[in-house]
This record gives C-alpha cells, structure tokens and sequence, in this order.
C-alpha cells in the first residue's frame, strides 16, 4: 500500500510540472485552458506508464518481477517523449525545438559584457547552425523598425582570436554554418573579431541583401540587443 502511495505521489508532482510547463510555454501562447487540459491528460497516462514499465508490482508480496523484452524496448521511447514535452524554458526565455535550447534577448552591450551576463544564465551568445535557426534569432531580437546605424545590430556567439585564426562559437560547439553578408568578414581596420546579426531590414532597401545577414564587429562595441542560448540537456 505505502508503495502505492509513493508511486502516486510521485506521478502527481511530475504531471503538475509537466502541465504548469505546458501552459506556461513562453515560446507558443496557450489558445484555451480546455486545450491545455486536454494535452495534460494525455501525458498523464503516459508519464504513468513509465514507473509501470520500470518494475511490475506483484500485489502477493513485496517483491519486484524484472521487466519483460517488451517493457524494456518501450522504456526509452516512454521517457524521451515525456522529457520531450515536458521540458520547457523559463519565464521570458524562448524554446526552439529544432536545437532543444532556450533563448532570451537582452539589451545594450559590448561583446564581452553581454557574454558574461549570459554565463550568469549558465548560457552563452547564441550559436547559430542552420537557416532556420538564425531566422529564429533574428525574429527573436528584431527592434521591428528599420535599422540605421551598425549599433543597432544583434551580437551572436561567433569569435575570432585575432585577424589570423579561425572563427569559433564560444559556447564550444562546431562551425558547420555561416551566414555572412556580401563582402564579409572585412576585418575594418584590423579590429572586428565579433560577429553581430542584421535582425531588421535597413532603412534604405538597396541594403535589404544584409537582411538577417552577419557582419563582423569590434568586440568592443556596444549594440542594441543580444541573445543569449542555454540548452536544456
């Protein structure tokens, strides 16, 4: 019985998280409560059939019987799909699902000081490794007015030592993407060894070709936002 009560304890508390997450998804707007129920009692009896596919209680004694091939092929699936679900972002931070990770966008900084705010996250400037991703960050960070000035541009997490050295995302993670404008990197005057993203269309259209762009910068700089990348496993 007491073995009972704690599995039930237990499930209680994992739904409650899983259901608050869900209407709480920072990255979709809940539509209606009814819709939130819904999908909540659809995970209850999945995240309930995973203690049940751990171990099987016999109910004539206190032993466990050992899991069939059965129970243990549907284990994992059972657990990622819940984990899947479940895991969500903070409040005002963004899921992406495409990279499992969580994104907010902060404002007015150099490089270096918008890296160490996002270290206070446990995350770092966001790196960016498909199309779609870097359209994630620039929606994420766009001011929704047309830019004028190269301040009004967004840091990502791209870095180079000095003119001479490869380019790297300081989160440690591969260069296997890039998306620079037309005629960068230019290394202007020696100095730009940071990477700021065009989130905005530029008020004068003969630069719309730079549209969600990258452009190398001084790290020293200061520019209007930043976005910081965490992920969640």
């Amino acid at each position: 019985m007491s073995g009972n009560l704690v599995l039930c304890l237990g499930l209680t508390t994992r739904v409650n998280v899983c259901c608050d997450n869900v209407a709480m998804d920072s990255g979709s707007p809940v539509a209606s409560t009814k819709r939130v129920s819904k999908t909540c009692s659809m995970r209850i009896l999945l995240i309930a059939l995973i203690p049940l596919a751990e171990t099987v209680l016999n109910p004539n004694s206190s032993q466990l019987i050992p899991r069939s091939p059965e129970q243990s092929a549907i284990l994992p699936r059972l657990k990622r799909s819940n984990a899947e679900y479940c895991r969500r972002c903070e409040s005002g931070w963004t899921y992406f699902g495409d990279t499992g990770a969580c994104y907010k966008t902060f404002y007015w900084a150099n490089m270096y000081d918008a890296e160490t705010l996002c270290r206070s996250f446990g995350a770092h400037l966001a790196s960016i490794h498909s199309n779609e991703e870097n359209q994630f960050v620039a929606d994420l960070s766009k001011s929704g007015k047309p830019w004028t000035d190269w301040h009004d541009l967004t840091w990502i997490g791209l870095k180079q030592l000095d003119s001479n050295s490869d380019w790297y995302w300081i989160d440690g993670t591969r260069v296997n993407y890039m998306s620079w404008a037309p005629g960068e990197p230019n290394d202007w005057k020696g100095i730009q060894h940071c990477v700021t993203l065009v989130c905005d269309p530029h008020e004068n259209v003969s630069l719309s070709h730079i549209f969600r762009k990258w452009d190398d910068y001084e790290c020293s700089g200061n520019v209007r936002a930043f976005v910081c990348k965490r992920p969640l496993y």
